[in-house]
């Protein structure tokens, strides 16, 4: 993607024309250190205006970008493509959440997460564990959301911690890094995959999410959402009355669907984008209703 942006610089120029009109003031709005195993990491944090003034406690959401070839003039492009791709922190301002972009590791020109061990597990945990000390953050109410190698740290984060995350929802991801989970907690999630990912496999989207509701007791399957090139599915009956949802969208490549940003991983060559659901709303929406069940 890196010779992508060389070839085509107004596509770069476009992505910052896009952050720009995410969401802007805010009680917090910045990029932050924070030191872990003697590592220098960095992290975006949107806290939305006015919301810290409400004294409640607030749900957070921590939102995970995918490997991403970077230019290096822009060390955080990880984090800064995902707020583009997702619309998040203008999605956060609109629904009064706080949103939390982790940076990943740099190796060579390309920004990833480290499945393999508990280097990105440890980091993705602490800045949890410091953040709901710092800042009224409920948590009950703490959610993880990725986009592929994102996603599928999230996934290892539900198998390996589930008593931390209220919720999930790994967007063109598969569990990879997380096929063993004894004694997790059935963690509710929600995925979302394009049939057609030249990236990831939609199969191994898919057994994510199967596996995962097998695992955890799910008794029946339905479809609650059928349009155009989309369908949703839920398991019922699943251990703790946990939700388990999962979205197709037909053709759809290594995408966010309706995602602000994803033109630009379309124009790239990874897939076009559906536009029939937005996954970032339907993502809130299922954290929201986790959120409430557990007031």
């Amino acid at each position: 993607m890196n010779r992508f942006f060389a070839k085509h610089p107004a596509i770069l120029m476009l992505l910052t024309a896009l952050l720009s009109g995410c969401a802007g003031g805010g009680d917090i709005n910045e990029w932050r250190n924070f030191s872990h195993a003697d590592t220098n990491r960095q992290y975006h944090l949107y806290v939305p205006d006015g919301l810290l003034a409400t004294n409640d406690l607030l749900p957070m959401v921590i939102n995970l970008h995918g490997s991403t070839p970077a230019p290096s003039w822009i060390p955080t492009f990880g984090s800064f493509f995902q707020q583009v791709i997702t619309g998040m922190p203008t999605h956060a301002a609109q629904h009064d959440y706080v949103v939390v972009h982790p940076q990943g590791r740099l190796l060579g020109d390309t920004q990833y997460w480290v499945t393999s061990d508990a280097s990105d597990t440890g980091f993705i945990n602490a800045l949890v564990t410091f953040l709901t000390a710092e800042l009224p953050i409920d948590p009950d109410r703490v959610f993880l959301t990725g986009f592929s190698s994102g996603g599928i740290l999230t996934w290892k984060l539900a198998c390996e911690h589930s008593e931390r995350y209220a919720a999930i929802a790994p967007v063109a991801a598969n569990r990879r890094a997380a096929m063993d989970c004894p004694g997790s907690r059935p963690v509710p999630v929600m995925g979302f995959h394009g049939t057609e990912d030249p990236t990831v496999a939609y199969s191994g989207g898919r057994y994510a999410m199967e596996s995962w509701a097998a695992e955890h007791g799910c008794q029946q399957q339905e479809v609650f959402f059928q349009e155009a090139d989309s369908t949703c599915e839920r398991w019922h009956d699943c251990n703790n009355n946990s939700e388990m949802l999962f979205c197709s969208s037909e053709g759809a490549g290594h995408t966010w669907p309706s995602g602000p940003g994803s033109i630009v991983i379309s124009a790239a060559g990874y897939g076009k984008t559906s536009y029939t659901l937005d996954a970032t709303d339907r993502i809130w929406a299922f954290f929201d209703r986790v959120s409430t069940a557990v007031e």
